[in-house]
């Protein structure tokens, strides 16, 4: 009996539940069908319904994991695509940042050039101008020759601030720090303004704080203040201008400030912002007469904020302007600069022996001139070339001044080349540029450039160049 009921369950239950044991485990490979679950007739209709039911799942199965399988193909399709979009993309922009920097570079490159080329006729006017000034005794001539330098001066403003803006926009706009008489910069700016106001009958005011020293950037201040009474004078037909330098209060961050108020046209506070833009100006009103690039306040507030500086105004149409500066005094950053002296030595220069280098004639014949005039001894070189087998034959020249851009060799090159015979290893050499390019002066100092002078030619600085390096 019991043997009996041993088959009975083992054909009813044991056996369906080996063969649905062993299909569960085939299914587990969803991605080949399967054959469906069957059992014989005379299994009970409960493991054929759970057959039935598993054969259903079965093929679905399958179907999703198909539908899977093509999904991840077409994914597998479109990632590769894109991976070559954005391989195809890279090379684009790589090739345009190439070309944008390609592009930069000769832009670099032309404007250095045209700097060169524009401020060396440029120092040449200004020069020879200032050196007839001073020969000249007829004052009608000397107001007139006066006019030709001051014409010189205002068309290298305008070159300037061209190149400034180039300079921005390529973000190498640069600052050199040094300790310096900050009235006596002021004081020297408003003196080269004195005879226009004169001549336009407006009363011009200065009133300047002595022995007021700060480290900052020297030429940059006194472009900002000549900008300042440029646009004084410009928009000022009657009444007065007058400048205001003095010690800012002790709780301020800002040491010193610069005042410049004129009786002018005045501007709209609606105009404030508008008129620190690039290229913008005022075209309504009173001021449509006036001309200019647009630059000048645009450049100024741009060297201020590198100075850490600041700049304010104030206006009513039809009664006046006031700018107001207030400098940063930059000593913790101080850097190494040549020395300025309180009393410059007019005999340095006397009987001293000087190699002048200039492929410019012009340029050649006015420093020739001023050296001349301080008592030196000038020998003056159009080519390079010359000048080098003049210094391997003569062993007595106290200062090389050499300009920087020539046709046979560079400034620094012959440089080199100086250094390189035994009696000048330790010669004192002026390179003079136009370009004021912090690479070309890195190549210049590592070739033994003494020191660099930039063009249009400051004389003072110039001579305390020498004398520091004497």
């Amino acid at each position: 009996m019991l043997i009996l009921i041993w088959i009975l369950i083992n054909i009813s239950l044991l056996k369906p539940l080996k063969t649905l044991n062993l299909y569960t485990t085939k299914l587990k490979d969803v991605r080949e069908p399967n054959e469906d679950l069957k059992f014989s007739d005379n299994i009970a209709d409960e493991f054929k319904n759970l057959a039935e039911l598993i054969n259903i799942m079965k093929n679905s199965n399958h179907l999703n994991f198909k539908k899977i399988e093509d999904q991840n193909k077409e994914l597998e399709v479109y990632h590769m695509d894109l991976e070559k979009l954005v391989k195809k993309r890279t090379e684009e922009l790589e090739r345009a940042s190439k070309k944008a920097e390609e592009a930069s570079n000769v832009k670099t490159q032309f404007i250095s050039n045209m700097s060169h080329e524009l401020r060396t006729p440029l120092n040449s006017i200004i020069l020879l101008s200032e050196t007839l000034k001073k020969e000249i005794e007829d004052s009608k001539l000397r107001n007139q020759i006066q006019m030709i330098n001051n014409s010189g001066n205002d068309l290298l403003y305008l070159v300037n601030d061209i190149l400034d803006l180039t300079k921005i926009e390529a973000g190498k706009l640069k600052f050199q720090f040094k300790t310096f008489d900050l009235s006596k910069v002021i004081d020297e700016v408003c003196k080269l303004f004195e005879i226009h106001f004169k001549e336009k009958s407006i009363q011009f005011i200065t009133d300047i704080q002595n022995n007021l020293m700060i480290t900052s950037d020297k030429q940059r201040i006194a472009q900002v203040v000549k900008n300042l009474i440029n646009n004084a004078y410009k928009f000022t037909d009657h009444g007065s201008v007058s400048l205001t330098l003095k010690e800012n209060s002790k709780e301020s961050e800002f040491k010193y400030k610069i005042i410049v108020k004129d009786t002018g046209v005045g501007i709209n506070p609606d105009h404030f912002e508008k008129i620190f833009k690039r290229f913008e100006q005022i075209e309504n009103g009173d001021n449509r007469n006036f001309t200019g690039s647009g630059l000048g306040l645009y450049i100024t507030k741009i060297i201020l904020n590198g100075l850490e500086s600041k700049i304010d105004l104030t206006s009513v149409p039809g009664e006046g302007t006031t700018f107001t500066i207030e400098l940063k005094d930059k000593e913790e950053e101080k850097t190494t600069s040549i020395k300025i002296f309180p009393v410059i030595n007019e005999n340095l220069l006397f009987n001293k022996k000087i190699l002048l280098v200039d492929d410019d004639d012009i340029s050649l014949f006015s420093m020739s001139s001023f050296f001349s005039s301080k008592g030196a001894i000038v020998i003056s070189k159009e080519s390079p070339r010359e000048a080098l087998i003049y210094s391997q034959e003569n062993s007595d020249i106290d200062f090389f001044f050499l300009d920087y851009m020539m046709p046979e060799m560079t400034g620094d090159v012959l440089t080199q080349n100086i250094k390189s015979i035994q009696n000048y290893k330790d010669s004192i050499i002026f390179i003079l540029t136009a370009a004021n390019d912090e690479k070309i002066n890195k190549i210049c100092f590592d070739r033994g450039v003494t020191s660099i002078i930039n063009k249009p030619i400051d004389w003072n600085e110039l001579i305390q160049a020498i004398q520091s390096h004497s």
